[in-house]
């Protein structure tokens, strides 16, 4: 009987995955469906914090600087954090391991501008895996038809990196200077979703954008700019970006509000 139980401890999540496979076999259910739900039960989520208020917390936290003007670190937005003022100021960090696999996923970060929104340029604010076909964009966009900008979460994934294979949400924004801003970015099984303020801005099925996001992001990922590639820095954010939280989960709307409400108490 020892053995028995012993050997019932070491083949546990085989046992479980048979049992659900059975159960999911009865009752006729999508194998795509199985396999969601799997990895769901399997994956431990996990949010990290990456502090931007100072050049040396940045480097302990694994951090790399590129910059070719002074003062990027400011005490101006919701919290003491990085602006990029010129074409080559980036801030480019490691993606963790835990947070490769992003079948799901949220970004959270705060954004004051140094400015009203311009006509005629863009405002970049985070990138993971530019140039791949998983990647991850969120920037302000500027369009000329109508003149406007528009707050962009875009996911790219494999298996192909044709337009039809990306998924954006938009959402009109005219942000002015000194405005402190609230982002948060979320995709998964239940669809994607853009919260602004700590409230939903917009969101499209899954249905719509194909499962979503990217499969796996390798690699760096960068702050206010596209990449450490010096063919590619060519985006200046001109915004203050603090408190960034990545996650390997689906945010829900209720932990989204508490986000926001733990940065704005008076709101």
């Amino acid at each position: 009987m020892k053995e028995i139980r012993v050997w019932i401890v070491h083949n546990k999540a085989w046992i479980i995955s048979g049992i659900l496979a059975i159960i999911i076999s009865f009752f006729g259910i999508n194998f795509q469906t199985v396999k969601s739900i799997l990895k769901e039960l399997w994956i431990r989520p996990t949010t990290k914090t990456w502090t931007l208020t100072d050049e040396n917390t940045v480097i302990n936290q694994g951090g790399r600087i590129h910059s070719d003007t002074a003062d990027n670190f400011v005490d101006k937005g919701c919290k003491p954090g990085f602006i990029s003022k010129a074409e080559k100021d980036v801030i480019v960090f490691q993606m963790p391991d835990s947070l490769t696999h992003l079948n799901a996923g949220s970004i959270e970060l705060c954004v004051t501008l140094d400015q009203d929104l311009e006509e005629g340029r863009d405002y970049f604010l985070f990138a993971a895996d530019q140039g791949t076909n998983n990647s991850i964009f969120l920037k302000l966009d500027w369009s000329k038809n109508p003149p406007q900008h528009n707050l962009r979460l875009r996911l790219r994934r494999e298996p192909s990196a044709s337009r039809d294979a990306r998924a954006r949400l938009l959402h009109k924004v005219n942000w002015k200077a000194d405005e402190h801003h609230h982002i948060v970015g979320t995709w998964g099984p239940k669809g994607m979703y853009l919260y602004i303020d700590g409230q939903l801005a917009t969101s499209a099925s899954t249905k719509d954008h194909r499962d979503g996001g990217p499969k796996k992001l390798r690699g760096d990922f960068a702050i206010n700019n596209d990449s450490a590639d010096e063919s590619l820095r060519n985006m200046p954010g001109r915004c203050v970006v603090s408190n960034l939280l990545v996650s390997n989960y689906q945010k829900s709307t209720a932990e989204v509000e508490e986000s926001y409400k733990a940065l704005h108490p008076n709101k």
